[in-house]
């Protein structure tokens, strides 16, 4: 028995959460790669930007094999060149806006591939970071490592009150103050011993 594409997509789909989240939360999809230590293959990630108002902005990058599907509006990327011609980069630019307002398009984790090899290839470059999709949400296996990066402005007084939450098993804390040692704002690991 063969799966129509409707059906790979929606197995696809199944067991995945949203990068950006909750639908229909969508953002910038940027392709970045480059040679992995060894240099005998290339790392390939999926970094999903999510604006949430003027001061808050959360970047989550993920590697393209955990993208199990991808949800977007717009065109897709056409094959990119190293020094495009700056009137075809703006009409692909107004045509990428005026596609945004469209329908929801989706891919299979091999459609994904197939077009992030075909960008990569056409770029000849070792290593690099393009926009890929303008508006889109990617879709991961729900314990797929992700990085999480959080842009917040905020107040010189308020950035010196906030410390992030730190992620359960973390060595270290940072310290209010105690019988070890340790001034308030101080990072410390003797209380993960």
């Amino acid at each position: 028995m063969s799966l129509d594409r409707e059906q790979r997509i929606a197995y696809a789909f199944a067991g995945t959460v949203a990068l950006p989240s909750p639908f229909p939360a969508s953002g910038q999809v940027r392709l970045i790669w480059y040679p992995s230590e060894t240099g005998k293959t290339t790392q390939i990630f999926l970094k999903v930007f999510h604006s949430i108002g003027p001061r808050l902005r959360i970047a989550r990058l993920v590697k393209l094999e955990d993208v199990r599907a991808i949800r977007y509006r717009g065109p897709l990327p056409p094959a990119q060149s190293r020094d495009p011609k700056p009137k075809q980069k703006a009409k692909n630019e107004e045509q990428a806006t005026a596609q945004e307002q469209g329908e929801w398009s989706q891919l299979t984790s091999e459609e994904l591939q197939a077009i992030v090899t075909q960008q990569i290839s056409a770029l000849t470059a070792d290593s690099g970071d393009i926009i890929l999709l303008t508006n889109a949400i990617l879709y991961v296996g729900e314990t797929a490592p992700v990085l999480m990066q959080v842009d917040v402005g905020m107040t010189a007084g308020e950035s010196a009150e906030y410390y992030p939450p730190m992620p359960r098993g973390a060595r270290g804390r940072f310290c209010e103050g105690d019988e070890r040692g340790g001034d308030r704002g101080e990072f410390c690991e003797h209380h993960d011993r």
